[in-house]
């Protein structure tokens, strides 16, 4: 069946960059394309980078995955201008690209709803988690929710604990949640490296304290 529009699109997307350059210069800073139209202009080969982006400046709607903008130089604008739907699979795609960075961090914790990895535990390698639990648990630029929130959801804990960097207020967070365990050596860690949490971790764990106490212990 041949498609009488057909022309008209071959010609508007061999003239993509003036096409988007027209749109930009008449849309009053506003675009409320829908998310198929973005995501074809934004993974257009012949549209200019920075085209793009003052594209994403101006759009008015959201995107739903950031996999499908393919473009991986445009994901922090994404991000920052608050067009990627907030949900664990856009956090950890982003993730497992880019690392916790700034833009990660703004756009966790400026973003409305709960977290919860727990809702797509089977999606993603059991590594690809523990990754991200390993760089959140230092990453004290989060705030405190959702701090909580990813690292309990996440479903890891410490046999021995000997991680650096921690604030207060998080460590707090994660003794809470008994994501430091207990022993002899984490003991010893805390008392060396985090002295104003080790009583409220003890306090935490008294009868674990008790059990493992001896003469060794407090002769350190």
């Amino acid at each position: 069946r041949h498609d009488l529009k057909a022309p008209l699109y071959d010609n508007v997307n061999d003239n993509m960059e003036k096409y988007i350059k027209i749109i930009l210069d008449n849309c009053n800073q506003k675009i409320i394309d829908d998310e198929n139209s973005a995501t074809e202009i934004l993974n257009a080969k012949n549209i200019d980078l920075d085209n793009k982006k003052t594209y994403l400046n101006y759009y008015q709607n959201v995107i739903s995955k950031i996999k499908s903008i393919e473009d991986k130089n445009l994901w922090d604008a994404l991000l920052d201008n608050r067009i990627i739907d907030y949900s664990e699979h856009n956090i950890i795609d982003y993730f497992l690209e880019k690392d916790l960075n700034s833009h990660l961090v703004n756009y966790i914790n400026n973003g409305e709803g709960d977290i919860d990895f727990n809702n797509i535990s089977e999606e993603y390698k059991n590594e690809d988690f523990e990754n991200l639990f390993d760089k959140a648990i230092v990453t004290n630029e989060l705030n405190n929710l959702k701090y909580k929130q990813i690292i309990t959801s996440l479903n890891f804990d410490y046999e021995g604990f000997d991680v650096l960097g921690i604030e207060n207020d998080k460590l707090i967070i994660v003794i809470d949640e008994n994501i430091i365990r207990m022993n002899s050596e984490t003991l010893l860690f805390m008392r060396e490296n985090y002295s104003d949490s080790v009583l409220y971790y003890i306090k935490k764990n008294i009868h674990d304290y008790k059990e493992i106490m001896d003469e060794d212990l407090f002769s350190h």
